[in-house]
């Protein structure tokens, strides 16, 4: 966190976003992006440091566990691809056009005519299968980072001074309170649903 900060405020100050809190939703991806970056680098200079092996993180180099990985990946893409179909399918969800207004404000007596009534031009947007394969590699990549931070590093640190069901609350509790970074007391709401989703996957 601390040497992903540096990197989210340079990319803050390159693309021109405001440092407002919090922070507008179009800003969130390229603020949070090189926290992300950074964490597995910091994991093997800790790695390094402490002479440890990626194994006690969880993650083994061979065959088998590259087997595991592309088999959850899968389970996981498939699982978000019907999601999404079932919310489709029940009407939850539609896919919609993106419309653009017209460049120049018209008068009242304009903007009541047929003609600009109509002048609003609907260009379409991209199709779900192209979002899908642009946001899954993403969502993949931050749900990896965030196994390798939580599961992997604070599991293991503090499942070997603590007893397993103060480790489970407290990492639990870390997990809902860094997802509220960005939103502030207004995501109060989300906490125990966050804490108590943090500790099935922790427990899963």
């Amino acid at each position: 966190m601390a040497l992903g900060i540096p990197a989210s405020l340079l990319v803050a100050r390159i693309a021109q976003i405001p440092l407002t809190y919090p922070v507008a939703p179009q800003h969130k991806l390229p603020l949070l992006l090189p926290l992300y970056l950074v964490a597995p680098v910091a994991v093997e200079v800790y790695r390094r440091l402490e002479t440890g092996a990626w194994s006690d993180y969880g993650i083994a180099w061979d065959p088998s566990f590259g087997g595991l990985m592309v088999v959850g990946f899968a389970i996981a893409a498939g699982g978000v691809v019907a999601l999404i179909a079932l919310q489709v399918g029940l009407g939850w969800r539609r896919w919609q056009a993106l419309t653009q207004a017209p460049p120049v404000q018209p008068s009242v007596a304009q903007a009541q005519s047929p003609e600009a009534l109509g002048s609003g031009t609907q260009t379409a947007g991209p199709s779900p299968g192209v979002v899908l394969l642009a946001v899954l590699p993403l969502a993949l990549f931050v749900g990896w980072i965030e196994e390798l931070v939580f599961r992997g590093v604070l599991v293991n640190g503090l499942g070997q001074v603590w007893p397993i069901w103060l480790m489970a609350i407290a990492v639990s509790l870390i997990f809902a309170v860094s997802h509220l970074v960005w939103d502030g007391p207004a995501g109060a709401p989300q906490l125990p649903g966050l804490a108590v989703m943090g500790a099935v996957l922790l427990l899963a």
